[in-house]
Formats: structure tokens, C-alpha cells, sequence
């Protein structure tokens, strides 16, 4: 793993050949991806994060082939945070200056915030309902979509063509300034292909003929959620995007975060060189994206005995790349002096602390991976 310079790689967003890559990350395997036996074999990409020197937008460059990428559980789904919709919806109904309007949704991600809308008198639609040929939507809502988006013009383009001529196009990603700012590597993965802040997503609507009406963002515990509301410009003329300064600026965290990766990962071995060296069984919790992410990126594997995980389907079995095993939490038991790593949502710390509340008293010590937690440690 390592950081480099090169600028000979197209943008996804503008397309210009001036992606500047901060990080190679070596080989990785997908994160849905669950072992049956420590010895079965299992596909890898490299995984590259960059940032455009052009507009500013990072990405991960040469992205995981999408057959590689696909999930092949069906009892894997992932939830998008809903604690903001409330707002949302009400923010939408205010904003929306047109009676009883159409909204469609782009995924099955929608269909909560489209429901609270309902409630407001509008009428909500799934995205097959709405002609390409004939725009249909008043509002088209696409929540935590176009992070995933290879070709995110086409997409814009596409959502574009779903709604009227005066419609509103509404974007929800997931913020990434602050693990930037925090050097939370852990959050990079081969799903999430774009890597939004308020600047970046503002500027790449922007440079699809977009007109930015407004950028919300909700604070959460991990990623804050970012709400771009816009529509179709009225205007040919290309709208101004961020100054020099804000795009320096922009590019400068991204190299930043790059070339923290080593310093960060040696932070979390000393930790866990002096835990093992004390007699603690050292576990991690969660076998998720964040979890595994957070093992390979810092070379983690020979401290963790296991992973923990209460999911029926992933106890049992085997993370790829490092073959560790994925217990179910009754391991903590046989382990009361234990030190496990905490890599699930903090606002499921309490519920996890309360359930296992032996741990804590028998001398064991949870700590939680992400930055900005009370109980962080590196």
C-alpha cells in the first residue's frame, strides 16, 4: 500500500486526464464477500483513491468491475440513515411551491422518504411509472445512488429526463469531508465510487447544467448526510464553480488524508502490540465494509483472534484476505479481559456495552474504530 502523484487518469465527473492519485490501497476483495472454509479462493482488484486537480472531485479510480462488485447473498442489505427524513420531508413540502406534486423515486432507498411525502398529499411513483419519452415527475428523489454511479453524467442526464422541464431533481449522498479531516481511511470501499463534500457535489451539478438551488446537510454519527436540490438551468452558459482557493483547498485534504494512511495504521498496531502483550484476546465487532476495511488498510490481521458478529448468516464463516473467523458475540464470554475494536454505528455502542455488560467489569475494554467517539484510540 502506498501514495503516489500520477495525473494520467480521466476524471469520472469532467472527464480530464488530471486525477492525481493519493492512494493505492494493494489488492482487495469485495467487502460482501464471505468465506466458507479459511482455504477457499476469492477475486481481488486493486483499489486506487485519487482526486481530480480539475474540479476537485474524489473518486476511486479504475473501479471493481460491477460483476465482481454485485452482492451474491440475498440476506445482505444495507441501510441508508433515515433520522433526518422527517426534516427533509417537511423541507421539501415547503420548498415545493406546486399542489398535490408527482414524485418518483430512483430505488427501492426512496420509498421511506417518498412515504412521509405521501403524507403531505403528494403522489409518489416507483421510476418505471415515469416515461422517458414523456416526463412525468414534478420531483425526482435519488438517495445514496450517485456515489455508486460509473458514469455520473449519464446518470444526471437520465434523471433529468424523468422530470418536467420545471422539475426539481433531489440527491442524497453520504458526506465525506469529515473523514477526510478525521483520516478515517476506513470509509473507502469499492461500492462508493464518488466521494463527496458540500464544495465537490455543489460544483459537479454544476458541471452538468444543473442549476443548485440549495445544499442541505444533516449532522450523523458517522457520515452526515448531504441533500443537493436542484433543476435543469435555464441558462447555456456554464454557471461558475468553486474559486482557486476552495479547490486547493479541497485537493489538499485529499492529499492529506493520503499520506496519513501509514502513520494512522502504525497507531493501531502499537495499540494492539500492547494489548496481545498484556494476554488480552483481541476481537473486532462487526463484520461489515467498515470492519474489514479497517483490518486490511492497516495490516491488522496478525493482532485480531476473530470478528464478531450476531448475524446468523456470517457466523461461521471466513473474511477474505485475512481469514479471520466471524464468531457470534458469546465469544466475548470465554474472553471477559478481552480488548475488542468497535467498528458498528455508535449510536449501537450503548445496546452493545448493555447486552454484554460482563465485559466492561471483568476488566475487558471496547474501542470504538472511528474518530470523534469517546472511547476512539488512535
Amino acid at each position: 500500500m502506498s501514495t503516489t502523484n500520477s495525473v494520467d487518469v480521466r476524471c469520472l465527473g469532467c472527464h480530464a486526464p488530471k486525477v492525481e492519485l493519493v492512494l493505492d490501497l494493494g489488492p482487495q476483495p469485495p467487502s460482501n464477500l464471505f468465506l466458507g472454509c479459511a482455504t477457499q479462493q476469492y477475486p481481488t482488484h486493486p483499489l486506487r483513491f485519487g482526486v481530480c486537480t480539475s474540479c476537485g472531485l474524489a473518486q476511486i479510480v479504475d473501479p471493481m468491475p460491477e460483476n465482481m462488485v454485485r452482492c451474491t447473498h440475498d440476506w445482505l442489505r444495507y441501510d441508508e440513515p433515515e433520522q433526518h427524513l422527517d426534516d427533509l420531508a417537511s423541507y421539501l413540502s415547503s420548498a415545493v411551491g406546486k399542489q398535490n406534486p408527482h414524485v418518483c423515486g430512483v430505488s427501492y432507498k426512496d420509498s421511506t422518504l417518498l412515504n412521509r411525502l405521501e403524507s403531505y398529499g403528494w403522489a409518489a411513483s416507483s421510476p418505471m411509472a415515469t416515461s422517458h419519452a414523456q416526463p412525468q415527475a414534478d420531483v425526482l428523489i435519488a438517495r445514496h445512488v450517485l456515489e455508486h454511479a460509473r458514469n455520473p453524467q449519464q446518470f444526471i442526464a437520465s434523471c433529468s429526463a424523468m422530470i418536467h422541464p420545471d422539475g426539481l431533481l433531489v440527491f442524497e449522498v453520504p458526506g465525506f469531508e469529515r473523514m477526510l479531516q478525521q483520516h478515517q481511511h476506513c470509509f473507502l470501499w469499492e461500492e462508493h465510487i464518488l466521494y463527496f463534500t458540500r464544495a465537490n457535489l455543489k460544483d459537479f451539478l454544476l458541471s452538468c447544467k444543473l442549476e443548485v438551488l440549495e445544499i442541505l446537510e444533516y449532522p450523523l454519527p458517522l457520515e452526515n448526510s448531504i441533500v443537493a436540490i436542484a433543476r435543469p438551468a435555464q441558462s447555456a452558459a456554464p454557471a461558475a464553480c468553486s474559486d482557486k482557493d476552495s479547490l486547493d483547498e479541497q485537493i489538499g485534504m485529499v492529499r492529506c488524508f493520503g499520506s496519513s494512511l501509514h502513520s494512522q495504521g502504525a497507531k493501531a498496531q502499537q495499540v494492539l502490540k500492547r494489548a496481545s502483550c498484556a494476554g488480552k484476546g483481541i476481537s473486532l465487532f462487526g463484520a461489515g465494509h467498515l470492519g474489514m476495511k479497517y483490518i486490511h488498510f492497516y495490516g491488522l490481521e496478525p493482532f485480531l483472534e476473530t470478528v464478531l458478529d450476531d448475524h446468523p448468516q456470517k457466523r461461521g464463516t471466513f473474511l477474505p484476505g485475512s481469514f479471520l473467523p466471524v464468531n457470534d458475540s458469546s465469544w466475548l464470554a470465554q474472553h471477559p479481559e478481552g480488548f475488542c475494536l468497535v467498528a458498528v454505528n455508535p449510536e449501537k455502542h450503548t445496546i452493545l456495552q448493555q447486552r454484554h455488560a460482563f465485559f466492561s467489569p471483568g476488566g475487558g475494554k471496547w474501542q470504538s474504530i472511528f474518530s470523534g467517539i469517546s472511547d476512539f484510540w488512535v
